[in-house]
């Protein structure tokens, strides 16, 4: 898939543990198969409730922004 090539991502985790796991392996994936030019991990500081706006004003600088739960 190349039109993740050189692309800029994130990974929004909702802070729980087995998010972690799973944003490890797609991390890899990113880098392995799509050549990704940076992946970029941050995590909610409450996750029950939405991002706090100057974590997603950072994110929204990314191409892809990809989030998880981790329950």
């Amino acid at each position: 898939m190349r039109a993740l090539a050189g692309v800029d991502v994130a990974l929004l985790s909702n802070g729980k543990a087995g998010v972690a796991p799973l944003f490890d392996h797609v991390e890899a994936l990113l880098r392995e198969l799509w050549n990704v030019a940076a992946v970029e991990r941050a995590t909610k500081g409450n996750y029950s409730a939405p991002a706090e706006p100057e974590l997603v004003r950072r994110l929204a600088r990314r191409r892809l922004v990809i989030t998880g739960v981790g329950d």
